[in-house]
Parts: structure tokens; C-alpha cells; sequence
């Protein structure tokens, strides 16, 4: 796993755990606050509104018994209110959902079957109305009795159901502290083991102390390679191993830089050597000159017979020069000739571009036609303007048809001139051939002369090629030894101060040392391989 993935290992595990913990509590709080919701909504008013009925139904209770007891009629109209109020009870408590419908149904019909007999049996104890005060009595008592006992249970069972759910928010409430109590819990655990584990493989990874590993890279930075570096027991893959390697490394290098600064003393002895040959090679090509002036001497007496010789050919070549110029006259013609095959040529490649544009515009115009054609259905005018242009088009191309057929038939013409004009060319040159013969006897005969000049100018050009070598050579190496001495010097007090800028580990001189030796035995090798050239001269 890379560094970087393990780094979010952890931040990634809390943010799972906390979701976890989050998705759960949500869940038991939102059903919490369901239950909350339906106690504000219909248990608790459920609860007051028979609360109500219970009370409206005392005070009925009590009216009629006063308006019976004390003979006062105004205890009905009393009683009358305390029913509308219960009523009005009974309404609220029948909108609130469709059990407390169905309840709030049932006891108002009970609630009026008992209403009805209440007063009923009031008034006929009042002596306001005729009847058997005591059916009408046991009436009211079974219309109580029933209405009463469904009141209580309904009373009784509203109070139950809305203590279940307080009882049941209250569970949902205290589990979800649970819940959120264990996951801070694991989530602390999670992140003090997560972070130790990630502590431990950082630390692994770097192999230390972080500033450990800064303050050994900065000084290497430095130049300070004598540091040592503290690595664990059996730790080969971290950091601050790797700049333990890096040291040693760079420590090797540097100490074959110091050793490299020891071998330009060497170079130092190579520019001395070549000196020397430069010397001697001078020396060299003084006396290659004396030889040269002797063989000069020589070739006086020989070029004297060459000169007439010379006369002779020179006749014969004015001769050849005049047949040549008019063998020249009908070339100058032909090339004339071909001039204007090639001007023909050129506008023919025009014509031919020519057509070939035609015929790519002539393309797309076609294919505009179709797509035109496509859209339009039954309607043509787009139809009709682009086989328009495609018919000019066509005009064009036939034009320059006719126009590449003439120009053909114009070079074919001048080829043939051109023919008659090679045709003259010939036996002009066969005159030059004639001419050329008799010149090739002179040459037969200067040749002769020449046999001895040549000897003589073997030995010159032998002198000459010994001196152009030689002088190559001298520029050359004046010119290396300029370059050497000039960077030698220069490099020389570079290296000095770059180097003297490390400080490394005198251990490391014993291994540098065979890339020392190697630098030294270079010089001698090179003056070796530039001594055959010392020689040669």
C-alpha cells in the first residue's frame, strides 16, 4: 500500500465509524420523534378531551341531581351547557384519527342515550311531565352505567397508550445515548490505536526521527560527507537508509573528484611532451624544404621541351575550339528548344490544377445537390441553382481540356525541332572527334616529355605532402596545447575551489585511489600514440 493511502487509512475508518454511528442514532431519534409527534399530536389531546367529557359529565351528573333535590329548574339549563361542553369534547376527540373517531362515535351515542334518560327522569320527578318516575329512574341507571364504564376504560386506556409512548421516547432517548456513547468509544480506541499503528510505520518509513533524516540531508547539502548516518538494526527499505546510501555514494564520487584534481598535474607533463615534438617536427620539415629546392632544379630543363610542345597543341586546340563553338551555337538552341518544352509544361501543370479544383468543387456542389434535394422533397430551387453551378463547372473543365491538348500537341512540335537540332549537334561533334585525334598525337608526344617531368614532380609533391602534413600537424598541436594549458588552468582553479568546499571521509582515498592511477598512466599513453607521427617526420 502507498504512503500516501495508508496516511488516509485512518481519517477514512473514523469517517465510517461516525457514519455508522450517525445512520443509527438518526434511525432510533427519528423514530423517537415519531412517537413524540403522534403524543403531541393525538395521545395527549386524546387524554384532555376525555378529561374534558369526564368533567362535563360530573357537572351534568350534579346539575340534574341539585335541580332534583332542591326543585330548581335552572339546574337543566345548567346541565344543558355541561352537555354542549361535552359534546364539544367529544368533537375534538373524534378529529384526531380514526380510532379516537370510532371511540368519540360510541360515546356519543352512549352519551346521549344517557342525556336523554337523565332528563327525561328529572323532569318527571319535577312533576313536569307525566311517567313512571322509577322505569325512568332504572332507565338512567343502565344508560350511566354503560356510558360511565366505556368513559373509564376509554380513560384508562388513552392514559396506558400515552405513558407507552413517553415510555417508549424515553427508551429511544436513552439507547441512542447508548449508541452514541459506544461509538465515541470505539472511535477514540479506533484513533488512538490507528494513530499508533500509523505513528510506527512513518517512523519505519523514515527510519528515524524526521529531523534526524533533515539535518543529515542538509549536511550533505553542505558539503559535509563525514556525518554519520544511525540507521536501525536490519533496516535496508527506509528514508533515512537511503541517505545513508546516497552518503557513501556521493562520498565515493567526490573523493574520485579529489583524485581527478591530482591527475591535471599529469596533463601539465602531456603539454611538455608535446612540445618537445612540435620541436622536432619543425626541425623536420626545414630539411624537406632543401630537398624540395634541388628537385625544382630538375624539372627547368624538362619544362623547356614541355613549352614546345605546348605551341604545337595550342594550334590545334584553336581549331577544335571553333568547331566546338558551333557545335555549342546548336546546343544553346536545344537548350532554348527545351526551355520552352518546360514553359509549356508549367502551364499545362496550372491547367491540370485547374481541373482538378473543377472537380473537387464540382463534388461538393454534386453533394450539396443531393443533401438540397433530400430537404427540399418535392421543392427543387436548391436543386436547380447547384446543377447550375455544376454545369459551369463542367464548361470550365472542357476548356481546360482543350487548352492542355493544344499546349501537348505545341510540345510534341518542338520535340521534334529539338530532334533535327541533336541531329546537327552530332555531326558537329563527330568534326570535334576528328580534331580531338590529331590533339591526342601531340599529348602522345608531350607525354613522352612529360615521363621526366613527372619524376621530378613525384619528388616535389612526395616534399610537399611530407610539409602539408607537417604543418598540419604543428597547427595542431599548437592549437592543443593552446586549449590545454588555457583550460588546464582554468579547470585547474575551478576544481580547486569546488573541492575544497567537501569535507569526506578519509577512508574513501583507499578505494578512489585505482581511478587515480588509471588518470596518471593516460598521458603516457597518449604520448606514446603521437610519437610515429615525431618519427615520420
Amino acid at each position: 500500500m502507498r504512503f500516501k493511502h495508508r496516511m488516509w487509512l485512518l481519517p477514512l475508518l473514523m469517517m465510517v465509524i461516525l457514519a455508522a454511528g450517525i445512520t443509527v442514532n438518526s434511525r432510533i431519534t427519528a423514530r423517537a420523534s415519531d412517537a413524540l409527534t403522534r403524543v403531541q399530536a393525538v395521545q395527549f389531546p386524546a387524554v384532555e378531551a376525555l378529561r374534558t367529557v369526564q368533567e362535563d359529565f360530573a357537572n351534568v351528573q350534579e346539575a340534574l341531581s341539585r335541580t332534583v333535590t332542591e326543585g330548581d329548574t335552572g339546574g337543566l339549563t345548567q346541565a344543558d351547557e355541561s352537555a354542549a361542553e361535552a359534546r364539544e369534547a367529544l368533537a375534538r376527540l373524534g378529529a384526531l384519527d380514526e380510532v379516537t373517531a370510532q371511540l368519540a362515535a360510541e360515546l356519543s351515542g352512549r352519551f346521549e342515550q344517557y342525556y336523554s334518560a337523565a332528563t327525561e327522569a328529572t323532569t318527571i320527578l319535577l312533576g313536569n311531565a307525566d311517567g313512571d318516575p322509577g322505569a325512568a329512574i332504572e332507565q338512567m341507571q343502565q344508560t350511566l352505567q354503560a356510558f360511565d364504564s366505556l368513559l373509564q376504560d376509554s380513560s384508562e386506556a388513552a392514559l396506558v397508550q400515552f405513558s407507552a409512548l413517553l415510555a417508549g421516547s424515553s427508551d429511544d432517548l436513552q439507547r441512542t445515548l447508548q449508541v452514541f456513547m459506544l461509538s465515541s468509544l470505539v472511535m477514540l480506541i479506533v484513533i488512538w490505536l490507528g494513530s499508533w499503528l500509523q505513528i510506527n510505520r512513518v517512523l519505519a518509513a523514515l527510519g528515524g526521527e524526521p529531523e534526524a533524516a533533515v539535518a543529515v540531508v542538509r549536511r550533505i547539502a553542505d558539503g559535509d560527507f563525514t556525518t554519520e548516518v544511525q540507521t536501525r538494526p536490519g533496516d535496508q527499505s527506509s528514508l533515512l537508509y537511503g541517505i545513508a546510501v546516497l552518503k557513501a555514494k556521493l562520498g565515493e564520487l567526490m573523493q574520485g573528484v579529489h583524485s581527478s584534481s591530482d591527475a591535471v598535474d599529469s596533463a601539465a607533463a602531456e603539454v611538455s611532451s608535446a612540445v618537445g615534438l612540435l620541436s622536432e617536427r619543425t626541425s623536420g620539415q626545414a630539411a624537406n624544404l632543401q630537398e624540395t629546392a634541388a628537385s625544382m632544379e630538375e624539372m627547368t630543363s624538362t619544362l623547356r621541351n614541355s613549352a614546345e610542345h605546348s605551341r604545337h597543341a595550342n594550334d590545334l586546340a584553336q581549331a577544335a575550339r571553333t568547331e566546338a563553338e558551333g557545335g555549342l551555337e546548336v546546343v544553346n538552341r536545344a537548350v532554348d528548344a527545351m526551355s520552352e518544352i518546360d514553359s509549356s509544361s508549367k502551364k499545362i501543370a496550372d491547367i491540370i490544377g485547374v481541373i482538378d479544383e473543377i472537380a473537387f468543387q464540382t463534388n461538393l456542389l454534386a453533394l450539396n445537390a443531393a443533401v438540397e434535394a433530400a430537404r427540399a422533397g418535392e421543392q427543387g430551387r436548391g436543386f436547380a441553382v447547384v446543377a447550375s453551378e455544376v454545369g459551369s463547372l463542367a464548361q470550365r473543365s472542357s476548356s481546360a481540356a482543350g487548352e492542355i491538348k493544344a499546349l501537348i500537341q505545341d510540345s510534341v512540335g518542338k520535340i521534334r525541332d529539338g530532334r533535327g537540332l541533336v541531329n546537327e549537334s552530332g555531326n558537329y561533334l563527330n568534326a570535334i572527334v576528328a580534331s580531338v585525334k590529331k590533339v591526342t598525337d601531340i599529348i602522345g608526344e608531350i607525354s613522352t616529355a612529360s615521363q621526366e617531368q613527372a619524376a621530378g614532380l613525384e619528388q616535389v609533391n612526395h616534399a610537399v605532402t611530407q610539409m602539408d602534413r607537417m604543418t598540419q600537424q604543428n597547427a595542431a598541436m599548437v592549437e592543443q596545447v593552446t586549449e590545454l594549458a588555457s583550460r588546464l588552468t582554468s579547470e585547474s582553479r575551478d576544481l580547486a575551489g569546488t573541492v575544497s568546499a567537501f569535507r569526506i571521509e578519509a577512508a574513501a582515498s583507499a578505494e578512489a585511489q585505482p581511478v587515480v592511477d588509471q588518470m596518471r598512466r593516460a598521458p603516457a599513453n597518449r604520448s606514446a600514440g603521437n610519437e610515429p607521427l615525431g618519427r615520420a617526420a
